[in-house]
């Protein structure tokens, strides 16, 4: 009986082991080719990069906060950080 028990044993971290270096391999390759593709700057989506990201129109600002707060704020001043 002990016999079969060491054998399940060793059969399960044999097992659990080699999942744990699958999965590790797995997030180390996938971080390496976001770090890859981060600094190349390629563009997997080309219809999100043609849209203007920077230029939104001010007065479209100033709707979209004064339905958020109910037409009590008002915006003074907008700048880049």
């Amino acid at each position: 009986m002990s016999d079969t028990i060491s054998q399940a044993v060793t059969i399960l971290l044999v097992g659990m082991t080699s999942v744990f270096f699958i999965l590790l391999m797995v997030v180390l390759s996938a971080n390496v080719l976001i770090r890859i593709l981060n600094t190349y700057g390629l563009v997997l989506n080309k219809e999100e990069s043609e849209a203007p990201k920077e230029h939104i129109p001010k007065q479209v600002i100033q709707e979209a906060i004064a339905q958020w707060s109910g037409g009590k704020a008002s915006i003074t001043k907008i700048r880049k950080q």
